[in-house]
C-alpha cells in the first residue's frame, strides 16, 4: 500500500478522533492496522474506509486492518457519490438555511465580532453538514493507482463523480457566504429586523440558482451494474439528508425537515 494511501487513513482517523483522541497505526503483512482509542470513532472510521472503497477487517482487540481496493465498496462510493449529486443539486436552501441560523446566533450572542469570524463560523457549519468537502480534503492526494483493469475503471468514474460532488460542495458554500454578507449588512447596517433581512439574504443567496438555465447540467451518467445494495451496515448518502421546504417558504425553520436515508 502505498503511502499516500497510509496518511489519507491517517488524516481520516484523525479528523473522527478529533482532539485528544489517540490514533495507532502501524503495519501488518504489508497492511495498514489501525486502532483507536475511541470505540465510536473507530466505528466511524471503518464506516469512512469502507465508502472510500477498501476492504476493512476487524481484528483482535478492536483493530482494524486495510487489505485493499474491494469492487463491491467502490460500487458502493459510485452509488454514494451519485446519490449525493442529486441531492446537492436540489438542497441549497437548506445549506442557506442553517448559515443564516449560525449568523443569527452569533449577533443574538451580544459579542463583539466582526463579520468575517461570522463567515467562518458558518462555513464551517455548513461543510460539517455536507460532509463531502472535508472527505474530499481527506482523499486529495491519494495514489489510486491498480493493475485491475476492472478496478481502474471503477476509480476513473469515482474521480470524475468526485469533482462533481465538490463543485456542487462550492456552490452551496457560495450560497452560505452571500447569504451571510447580506443578512449581516441587513442587520448591522440597514437596521432591518431579524425576520426582513432572513428573507432578503435568502431570496439574495438563491438568486444564482433561481434560473433552471444555470442548473441544467445533465447528472452523471448510472454505471452499469450498480442496482444491487452496498454494504449493508454502512448505508449512508454521506448527507445530511433534509427536505426542501415548500416554495415560497422563507420562514426561519423552512427546509428543515430531515429525510430518511435510503
Amino acid at each position: 500500500m502505498t503511502d499516500s494511501r497510509v496518511q489519507v487513513i491517517q488524516r481520516i482517523c484523525e479528523r473522527l478522533a478529533g482532539d485528544g483522541g489517540a490514533v495507532r497505526l502501524d503495519m501488518v503483512g504489508g497492511h495498514p492496522r489501525l486502532h483507536m482509542d475511541q470505540r465510536l470513532a473507530q466505528q466511524q472510521a471503518r464506516r469512512e474506509l469502507t465508502l472510500l472503497g477498501w476492504k476493512v477487517i476487524e481484528g483482535r482487540e478492536h483493530t482494524l486492518t486495510v487489505m485493499g481496493w474491494s469492487r463491491e465498496n467502490l460500487a458502493y462510493r459510485l452509488r454514494t457519490l451519485l446519490l449525493a449529486c442529486g441531492m446537492l443539486r436540489h438542497e441549497r436552501q437548506h445549506t442557506v438555511h442553517v448559515a443564516i441560523a449560525c449568523a443569527e446566533r452569533h449577533l443574538e450572542a451580544g459579542h463583539p465580532t466582526t463579520l468575517e469570524d461570522v463567515l467562518e463560523a458558518a462555513r464551517n457549519e455548513v461543510a460539517r453538514e455536507l460532509r463531502w468537502p472535508a472527505r474530499l480534503e481527506d482523499v486529495g492526494d491519494l495514489d489510486r493507482s491498480t493493475h485491475d483493469p476492472a478496478i481502474a475503471a471503477q476509480l476513473d468514474h469515482i474521480r470524475r463523480l468526485e469533482a462533481e460532488v465538490r463543485h456542487l460542495c462550492d456552490q452551496h458554500l457560495a450560497a452560505a457566504r452571500t447569504a451571510v454578507e447580506v443578512f449581516w449588512k441587513c442587520r448591522r447596517t440597514a437596521h432591518m429586523s431579524s425576520e426582513t433581512a432572513r428573507h432578503v439574504a435568502i431570496q439574495e443567496a438563491l438568486r444564482p440558482h433561481l434560473a433552471p438555465e444555470l442548473d441544467d447540467r445533465p447528472a452523471p451518467p448510472r454505471p452499469a451494474g450498480l442496482a444491487a445494495g452496498g454494504p449493508a451496515a454502512d448505508h449512508d448518502p454521506g448527507f445530511s439528508g433534509w427536505r426542501e421546504a415548500p416554495r415560497g417558504s422563507t420562514g426561519r425553520g423552512a427546509g428543515r425537515s430531515r429525510r430518511a436515508r435510503p
